[in-house]
């Protein structure tokens, strides 16, 4: 058989209509006046174009708050889509979470407190303990300073600020810990507390003078100046040292002599001045130009002290130049009252 006679069949079959199997006829085309009728629109040419889809118009109607949900400004695609009383819910809601944040610092802090506390207590029984072997209360140190480090974001609060005011003792008493690394922990601590200026860090500041804090930072300089080794560590706590002073002679002006002079800071900056660390003297001049004009007591040793000084001029080194620099501007601030004119 001839395969290509088969396929000749069965179009021709097709295209006759045999077998009931032909073509589907297609309806009459529809007249312009029947499109009319069904909406569609006919310009002059009478081509046909598709019928605008309009969207039903209905009013928005107003929710609670007054605005409509329409696409206009201000509408649901716009606002938030909230009613008056679904906004007044999340705000409850929000001030809530403030609240329970501020409740989260004082537990989260008194918690962070009573750590250090244990922390104390278990150094303390391991130093004595083990007086002779410090390797067996290394941990229990390393465990305190985790403690204390621990504390630096509640300085920050001033809900902590609050709670660090009330263990004043126990900062103060760390102070004097025999590990530097310790009272560096707690220096950096009150550091952190007296940047800012506000009534929370002023009642921290107050609660520390009354434990005689300053009496201990200024004993702590001078365990720092006896020490064998300079390290960055110990050169770091007495920068934060002078920034804290620096810090309250612009927040409590007329407290700060009393404060230098618990420290007897006057007499340790002068000392510095001719230190063996370079660190120490760039420091110490420093913070003598800073703080000269609030501290009218030592304008006398400040004087005294410019003589060795001057022997230096002749063999001036970058670091000395920069001490003779920070001298020259206390000397001009001196210069600038009543005692330092007659002396």
């Amino acid at each position: 058989m001839n395969i290509d006679d088969i396929f000749t069949e069965r179009v021709g079959g097709i295209a006759a209509g045999g077998g009931g199997r032909g073509k589907r006829k297609l309806a009459a085309a529809p007249s312009l006046s029947e499109l009319r009728q069904h909406g569609y629109a006919l310009n002059e040419d009478s081509e046909e174009t598709a019928p605008a889809a309009k969207r039903p118009h209905t009013s928005a109607a107003p929710d609670s708050d007054g605005e409509s949900d329409g696409d206009s400004e201000g509408g649901r695609f716009f606002s938030s889509g909230l009613t008056q009383h679904e906004k007044q819910v999340l705000a409850w809601v929000d001030q809530g979470d403030d609240a329970a944040d501020g409740e989260d610092t004082v537990e989260g802090g008194g918690k962070l407190l009573a750590r250090v506390q244990r922390a104390v207590e278990r150094n303390t029984e391991q130093r004595v303990r083990h007086a002779d072997a410090p390797l067996k209360f290394a941990d229990s140190e390393a465990d305190l300073d985790a403690a204390l480090r621990a504390l630096l974001p509640l300085a920050e609060a001033s809900e902590g600020c609050a709670q660090l005011a009330r263990h004043a003792e126990l900062l103060v008493g760390l102070l004097g810990h025999a590990n530097a690394d310790i009272a560096g922990d707690v220096v950096e601590l009150v550091h952190e507390a007296s940047v800012d200026s506000d009534a929370d860090s002023q009642v921290l500041v107050d609660a520390l003078a009354q434990a005689d804090f300053f009496d201990a930072l200024g004993a702590n300089l001078r365990r720092l100046d006896g020490a064998s080794e300079y390290s960055a560590d110990d050169d770091a706590t007495v920068a934060r040292t002078l920034d804290i002073v620096g810090a309250l002679a612009s927040q409590q002006p007329a407290r700060v002599p009393e404060y230098l002079r618990s420290m007897r800071l006057p007499e340790w900056l002068l000392e510095s001045l001719g230190a063996r660390s370079e660190a120490r003297q760039l420091l110490a001049a420093e913070a003598l130009a800073d703080l000269l004009p609030a501290t009218p007591h030592v304008h006398t040793l400040f004087l005294e002290a410019q003589a060795p000084w001057r022997l230096l001029a002749r063999m001036l080194a970058p670091a000395a130049a920069e001490v003779l620099e920070n001298c020259a501007d206390a000397l001009c601030a001196l210069l600038l009252t009543a005692r330092g004119k007659q002396a």
